[in-house]
């Protein structure tokens, strides 16, 4: 079995270090939170698998995963790493799935 996955991570850009002191009791009130992370710190995604065997080489993209990337990374990425296994061993590809 060869098994594969990918996941996306955003990137916050830090704006500032803030610490707020205050009271257990205080901790949801308006004037005691501060925005400390904002957004536009842009994205990064990473793809792989595993098997008994190795891991895949790892694809890294900044893109949305969509049908033609998948695509790509199935036929450079996954086709590279079964190539390097032995012709004798059979394998299943399985990846995940989301209902």
């Amino acid at each position: 079995m060869i098994f594969s996955d990918e996941s996306t991570f955003y990137v916050l850009k830090r704006k500032n270090l803030c610490k707020i002191w205050r009271l257990e009791k205080e901790k949801l009130l308006p004037e005691c939170l501060e925005l400390t992370n904002i957004g536009d710190g842009g994205k990064t995604g990473i793809w792989g698998g595993i098997s008994g065997f190795d891991a895949t080489p790892a694809r890294i993209y900044d893109e949305n995963m969509n049908g033609n990337l998948y695509c790509d990374v199935l036929q450079h990425e996954l086709k590279q790493y079964i190539n390097k296994i032995p012709k004798k061993n059979q394998f299943v590809f399985q990846q995940e799935v989301v209902s």
